[in-house]
């Protein structure tokens, strides 16, 4: 008869199959939300085999629901310093654990290095990103707010060095990832003489999105203000974006629709520009002179009457100019 190879581990000892059984009951207790035991078969599943992937994991989540937070971390850790189990559901779940605890550095520090050095897969991509985005947030407010903005000294990053377009795909991916290490950077360039208007108001909506509230000093255009990102509106939310817009339509929607198209992105680019400061002058006289100018541009005869049209029609020019950069 064949004697059973029986498994020793410290001063008890385990029969064949013991492992199995453990993980068995440990996966019926993680259905039955029996976390407790579930914790327990885990981990002595878990102490028997480190290596085993499926005991490791389930170990994790079962810590986890049971609110063992602190444990959980450290397992995982443990996993992602040996490489068991998938990575990025270990990664997972260390990110909730770390969410539960409100380690939102950790969080932040370890989300940005994975999406500067790592491919994550684009099932995992949506909820790093959200999870990246609730923590820079959370840091964000934990920062004292001011109704004045602070002075701010050059800072010796160098994130916004580039042409407009390496400038335009740096800010648009930072929408995603944690401004912390560019933040001062970023609110300095708000208030830089001659930085250009288009990637100022990038900058202000990057801000803006990751829910900065302090004042901010922003010059551009000859214009200078202080604004709380957070409370800054979408640029064509902006009232007088949306009453100018509102003039053209009613000027033009049913007798020239495809001048009014041109009409309304030449709007919008300027507003942009603009942002978060207003054109200046009277919301007809605006809407009536891009509607010249644009006539102009096509070809069309113009009636030129109101002269008052004319300081109108340069403040378009000069806003042109800027907004079609070499890209």
């Amino acid at each position: 008869m064949k004697r059973r190879h029986l498994e020793k581990k410290g001063n008890v000892v385990y029969f064949p199959g013991m492992k199995d059984m453990l993980l068995e009951k440990g996966f019926k207790a993680l259905e039955a939300k029996d976390y407790p035991n579930a914790v327990s078969y885990f981990q002595e599943g878990y102490s028997l085999e480190p290596t085993n992937s499926a005991a490791a994991i389930g170990f994790v989540y079962a810590l986890y629901e049971n609110k063992q937070y602190e444990a959980s971390k450290e397992v995982c850790e443990t996993l992602l310093k040996e490489g068991i189990g998938d990575y990025f559901e270990v990664m997972r779940s260390y990110l909730l654990a770390l969410l539960q605890l409100r380690d939102h550095e950790q969080i932040v520090e370890t989300l940005t290095a994975l999406f500067e050095e790592r491919e994550i897969p684009i099932e995992f991509e949506d909820q790093f990103q959200k999870i990246l985005r609730i923590s820079s947030k959370v840091l964000t407010k934990k920062q004292p707010t001011s109704t004045h903005s602070e002075p701010i000294r050059q800072p010796k990053s160098s994130f916004l060095v580039g042409n407009i377009t390496e400038l335009t795909y740096k800010l648009a991916q930072l929408v995603y990832q944690n401004i912390y290490p560019y933040k001062e950077e970023l609110i300095y360039y708000l208030q830089t003489e001659g930085a250009h208007p288009f990637i100022q108001s990038m900058v202000l909506n990057v801000l803006r999105e990751h829910g900065v509230e302090q004042m901010v000093k922003v010059k551009k255009l000859g214009n200078e203000g202080e604004f709380s990102p957070l409370e800054c509106k979408d640029v064509f939310e902006l009232s007088w974006v949306q009453n100018v817009l509102k003039e053209i339509e009613d000027v033009l929607s049913h007798s020239e629709p495809t001048t009014m198209m041109h009409v309304v992105e030449l709007v919008k680019r300027h507003a942009f520009l603009l942002y978060p400061f207003e054109a200046a002058g009277d919301t007809k006289k605006l809407a009536e002179s891009y509607i010249l100018y644009v006539k102009e541009l096509l070809g069309a005869e113009v009636n030129r009457e109101d002269q008052e049209l004319e300081g109108y029609l340069d403040n378009i020019r000069k806003l042109e100019n800027i907004s079609s950069p070499n890209m």
